[in-house]
């Protein structure tokens, strides 16, 4: 849909796992050679292919319709040019397992094996915080400076403040692993896809409230979507009023759940 150069990683490490920013602005890159890349994108200007506009201030456009969808994708002046990359940031010791970033923040969070969670600056590119003994499998970023991570090991779901003190943590032992998790753009809730066990159970998708009440979360499921067997979630995304949901499977099956709050017409069921 979009045209995009970009050559420079040919000839680095493979890239082990990638995030956008939510204005589309830019986005990081993680690889084996244990390095988070910072990348600025760049909108073609509809005049001329060969300009560019620079990011602006962060914003986050409304959810297109089907028909404004389809003028998106044939709009030309939606191609898209990387530049850089802008900041190398280092600190972790091995490959890099997941990495995001966050404009209204300013920074990019980011953890690897065996290494503490990382928070580094999007303006310098230095490292601000080790976030000591926090260590993840899969890490993000709220615009309301938490951080969501993720222990496969320990099989937990916890959240901290960007100075690394825990604010909640749950045992998700009972329901499988994490295929994936996306943060919801209100920041208030967190998509978790459980995927099941060998014993082909609870194959279904978590959501989990993060309500902010004094820096104090509580994370409890307040919502199940249960998929059919064989249908493991490979990736999932929500909307900016949270009223449509996209999950796609391991079955090569994308799935589109609309207002799950509503009732049992989106084929969920209440936790």
């Amino acid at each position: 849909m979009e045209q995009i150069h970009w050559k420079w990683l040919l000839d680095t490490a493979p890239v082990t796992c990638l995030s956008l920013s939510p204005d589309s602005n830019y986005l990081v890159t993680g690889s084996r050679d244990s390095t988070v890349l910072l990348w600025r994108i760049h909108r073609a200007s509809k005049g001329s292919s060969s300009t560019s506009e620079t990011p602006t201030t962060p914003h986050i456009p409304a959810t297109p319709s089907r028909d404004s969808l389809a003028k998106i994708i044939a709009d030309k002046s939606l191609k898209r040019r990387i530049e850089g990359p802008i900041h190398v940031l280092r600190g972790h010791h091995r490959e890099i397992l997941r990495c995001c970033v966050s404009t209204d923040l300013g920074m990019v969070v980011s953890c690897g094996l065996p290494s503490d969670a990382l928070l580094h600056s999007m303006r310098t590119g230095c490292l601000i915080r080790r976030l000591a003994g926090v260590e993840a499998d899969a890490i993000y970023l709220s615009s309301e400076g938490i951080v969501l991570t993720w222990n496969q090991s320990q099989q937990t779901l916890s959240t901290f403040t960007l100075n690394g003190v825990l604010v909640a943590r749950a045992q998700l032992t009972s329901l499988g692993s994490i295929g994936c998790m996306e943060i919801s753009v209100d920041s208030e809730s967190a998509l978790i896809g459980m995927n099941s066990t060998l014993r082909n159970k609870n194959r279904d998708l978590s959501v989990s409230n993060l309500p902010f009440a004094f820096w104090i979360y509580i994370l409890k499921v307040f919502y199940v979507l249960e998929l059919k067997e064989g249908q493991d979630i490979t990736a999932l995304a929500l909307n900016e009023d949270n009223t449509n949901l996209l999950v796609s499977t391991a079955d090569k099956q994308l799935i589109v759940f609309t207002d799950p709050a509503l009732s049992s017409k989106s084929g969920g069921t209440k936790a």
